[in-house]
């Protein structure tokens, strides 16, 4: 028997039938007690890893009314607006289920995948990690303004860095800082926005 988590909401099944896609000595879901804890929902499955394993699940007959109540709206969950949405469910270190609904209320699918985690280095994400020692220090802006208007071109390169730091994060302070050393050599800033 399976039992199909959500919450604390249980339902009972029992295996019906099953295939491998691979050779190996026991399936990972077997006829025996095991629960099942869906962990979110999606509205199409996971495809890049390979399935090894598929069953068919069909409420217990050992169900009560409650638990066959819970399963009619489980399946009308994941057959609503002639969409299907499937279950997440994660079974052991880099296996996880997919539980869809079939057009039988009582029945559903659970395909058992195998998966791995690769660390995987994103840099365009690393890049948006918000770093000040990046930005140009007071003491710059200061030389640059000094320079002014041979410095112009630099000027607007560091305006342009704040400024962009400043609605990617948040983050204004450093503009506060770079309008107000401007101002004091009569700089209008906002020259360099949209430039």
């Amino acid at each position: 028997m399976i039992i199909l988590s959500l919450g604390y909401l249980t339902i009972p099944f029992d295996i019906k039938k099953s295939i491998k896609t691979l050779p190996s000595n026991d399936y990972v879901l077997q006829n025996t007690f095991t629960t099942l804890c869906i962990q979110g929902f999606v509205q199409s499955p996971p495809v890049m890893h390979p399935t090894i394993e598929r069953h068919v699940i069909q409420l217990s007959p050992q169900a009560t009314t409650t638990e066959s109540e819970t399963c009619n709206t489980l399946h009308q969950a994941f057959c609503k607006h002639q969409r299907h949405v499937y279950a997440i469910v994660p079974i052991a270190d880099s296996i996880l289920g997919i539980v869809g609904a079939t057009a039988q209320k009582d029945l559903f699918i659970i395909h058992i995948m195998e998966y791995t985690v690769e660390p995987v280095r994103n840099a365009a994400r690393e890049d948006k990690i918000l770093d000040l020692n990046s930005s140009p220090k007071p003491a710059e802006i200061l030389k640059v303004c000094q320079s002014w208007p041979q410095s112009k071109p630099q000027l607007k390169g560091i305006a342009n860095q704040i400024y962009n730091m400043a609605l990617l994060y948040g983050y204004w302070e450093n503009w506060q800082v770079f309008e107000g050393i401007c101002q004091r050599y009569e700089i209008s800033p906002q020259q360099f926005i949209g430039n």
